[in-house]
């Protein structure tokens, strides 16, 4: 929904790259090694308490083909009234 323009100056690329990553931004730029744990973060977030934070650190390919370590923190921002999570804040 919104991306920082610290992160765009950090990787490298611009909001228009970013945008065309629509949907596969992670699948896209995060680091193979790190996909897995990226999925078990995702699942932790459906099951926290509201305000509770989960923390994850990965790495992201910048545009010139280096790896960032980024280290982030999230919470669950809206659900479904079943309990999945529609948007996260991080």
């Amino acid at each position: 929904v919104w991306g920082n323009q610290t992160m765009f100056d950090a990787l490298g690329y611009s909001r228009a790259e970013i945008g065309r990553m629509a949907g596969s931004v992670i699948e896209t730029l995060m680091h193979p090694d790190d996909l897995s744990a990226w999925r078990r973060h995702v699942q932790r977030l459906a099951s926290l308490a509201g305000g509770d934070v989960a923390e994850l650190r990965y790495r992201f390919r910048r545009a010139d083909g280096s790896w960032l370590w980024l280290h982030s923190y999230e919470i669950a921002l809206g659900r479904r009234e079943e309990g999945g999570i529609t948007q996260t804040l991080g």
